[in-house]
């Protein structure tokens, strides 16, 4: 199975199951919000770079730090940073490991 699980909210245990079928997991601006029963820290550092898309939401889902209400696509690189910190990888490793990943899934 193919196809990627657009602007992931769910447990690491539903994570888990997706991986498991072949899919990959989409982060957004999401990532900073407080959501009950969310570890986004335990979700992104288990969850395979090379099953990680990085998306925008845009308009919705600004990451916090941008200081803008509206989502952007540049606004993108937040996330990156929040994965790269996460994982402990640095910022190009993560932008370069999931424009890869868009790449193969999409065929561009």
């Amino acid at each position: 199975m193919r196809g990627v699980i657009h602007c992931f909210t769910g447990n690491i245990e539903q994570a888990r199951e997706y991986l498991d079928l072949g899919l990959y997991l989409g982060f957004n601006g999401i990532i900073f919000k407080n959501i009950q029963g969310i570890n986004w820290q335990e979700i992104i550092l288990k969850a395979p770079l090379d099953r990680i898309l990085i998306e925008t939401d845009s308009p919705y889902l600004t990451p916090p730090m941008a200081g803008v209400a509206r989502n952007e696509p540049i606004f993108v690189k937040y996330v990156a940073q929040e994965i790269a910190k996460i994982k402990k990888l640095s910022y190009e490793e993560v932008t370069v490991q999931t424009t890869k990943n868009a790449q193969v899934l999409f065929n561009i």
